[in-house]
């Protein structure tokens, strides 16, 4: 975990940006479609898939829709994120989310027994890195 809290930690712009911006991405609808695409040309049943990240939860819950036998593995390092995804992910049973930080070497500690990994995907957060 990072020691200073980032501005990603607090409620108020998680909220404004999975109420106003995650919305309002062009061509969202398509993105996922390409993303899921080139996941069943990789594996026809990927398990575990890994969303490093995952605010909402929402680009690994699309992929688990499609392969609903996988395992989804969902780090952030944001508690609100992480609510949020817990929300939008409370009704699928295969899910496991974690709280860490993937700038640190030591976010691996969290999910070490799911790997290795068939599908690692990450959205909006990779681009920090």
């Amino acid at each position: 975990m990072r020691k200073s809290k980032s501005e990603w930690q607090t409620k108020e712009l998680s909220a404004a940006f999975l109420e106003g911006v995650r919305g309002a991405m062009p061509a969202a609808d398509l993105q996922l479609s390409v993303i899921g695409k080139i996941v069943r040309l990789w594996s026809d049943k990927p398990s575990p898939i890994l969303d490093l990240g995952c605010g909402n939860g929402i680009l690994a819950r699309f992929l688990l829709n499609i392969f609903p036998s996988a395992i989804g593995v969902f780090v952030d390092f944001s508690e609100p994120m992480l609510a949020a995804a817990r929300k939008n992910l409370g009704d699928l049973l295969q899910t496991r989310i974690f709280q860490a930080d993937f700038s640190t070497p030591q976010w691996t500690d969290a999910v070490i027994s799911y790997r290795p990994f068939d599908v690692v995907v990450s959205g909006f957060a990779i681009h920090h890195q």
